[in-house]
């Protein structure tokens, strides 16, 4: 049996044996102490302590992050097999590159677990998953650009703005001690700390409040992935075949999506002008305005409010994350026409439930 931590550290080793201990005298049972094979203690990027680690003639192979080591070879803790790559605790790297690095141009093609070893474990050498916290839920969506957005967006900026607009979020449950949940209650809330994607209607408020947290990288293309061959209707492969996020590209004066339509107010709901989209959305791709964005086109005039823009291109984002909005834009959230932009509570839950189903079809076009 294996006694494991929060990173699925291999800790301790034990059979299912006991050992008994009597009083001499009376011959009465004075307690049971466990048969250990083996236990050992980690630095945080996996290699053994110095003096934590120690073991009775057990030839049991599994250790960090409950990966199959290679002591033979290598000697006790020092080279462990992840699967697609063989990871060195002691440099805290992988000994080859990264098969997805192209589709990660932020990280060393050799690191392990994004370089968050104590918040984070690497799923078979080629992703960091956060597992640090049962209170949480990560969504993780990437969004390549291509080489005209590099060179008219500023990309940082952008990515910055649009991760403060979706962590920007209340907390999907209000607190209230446990004394105070009844046992339906009670079991209500295990299952959502065991599978945050569960949504129930009757909810009851949570002990442990699950917040919601966004990672949103904006990257740029790079032309021999094939990850970019078709920005149409693709999104970014990973070893499990698709991962939430999709493209930004440019689009052309002409675009028929760039056509002023009316703009009606929240309130009056009555036409105040014209209003024309800084982007659109269609089959996990983010088409730009260039009047807004483009500076090299004729058309381009700038925009006074970047900020409000870079939340368009965030209701896009939105959409892409399978969010959604009738005829008329809600008066809140990330689908609402203005203001922060912020998720609502309703709209965290439909994103968790299109996350756990992992992949999201190419879908309807959506302003």
């Amino acid at each position: 049996y294996e006694l494991t931590n929060h990173l699925g550290n291999v800790m301790v080793v034990l059979t299912d044996r006991r050992f008994m201990f009597q009083n001499g005298t009376s011959g009465n049972v004075l307690y049971y102490e466990p048969d250990v094979l083996a236990a050992q203690d980690y630095d945080p990027f996996g290699m053994l302590t110095v003096g934590r680690s120690w073991e009775v003639g057990s030839e049991y192979r599994y250790g960090f992050n409950g990966k199959e080591s290679d002591s033979e070879t290598y000697g006790d803790g020092n080279i462990f097999d992840y699967g697609f790559r063989i990871y060195n605790p002691r440099l805290g790297k992988f000994l080859s590159v990264d098969p997805l690095n192209k589709s990660f141009p932020w990280y060393t093609p050799y690191q392990f677990a994004g370089n968050m070893p104590i918040w984070a474990v690497d799923l078979d050498g080629l992703e960091e998953k956060i597992v640090i916290g049962d209170n949480y839920y990560l969504i993780k969506a990437t969004y390549v650009v291509t080489q005209e957005v590099v060179d008219n967006v500023d990309i940082t900026a952008l990515q910055d703005e649009l991760n403060l607009m979706f962590n920007n979020n209340k907390t999907l449950f209000s607190e209230r001690h446990p004394s105070m949940l009844s046992d339906e209650e009670k079991q209500l809330v295990k299952e959502v700390q065991n599978n945050p994607s569960i949504v129930h209607d009757d909810r009851p408020s949570d002990p442990s409040p699950l917040k919601v947290k966004f990672q949103i990288t904006i990257a740029p293309m790079n032309g021999d992935d094939l990850n970019f061959q078709d920005p149409s209707n693709s999104r970014i492969f990973t070893k499990t075949g698709q991962s939430l996020g999709g493209h930004i590209v440019m689009g052309v004066p002409d675009d028929l999506e760039f056509v002023p339509v009316p703009q009606i107010d929240p309130i009056t709901k009555q036409v105040t002008g014209n209003f024309i989209t800084h982007a659109y959305y269609n089959g996990n791709k983010i088409t730009l305005n260039p009047k807004y964005f483009n500076k090299n086109d004729p058309s381009y005039i700038g925009d006074t409010d970047l900020i409000g823009g870079y939340r368009d291109i965030g209701h896009e984002v939105g959409h892409d994350l399978n969010l959604h909005h009738e005829s008329d834009y809600p008066d809140v959230g990330t689908m609402s026409n203005y203001g922060t932009r912020t998720p609502t509570i309703d709209e965290l839950k439909i994103i968790i439930k299109n996350d756990n189903q992992n992949i999201i079809q190419p879908g309807q076009k959506h302003d």
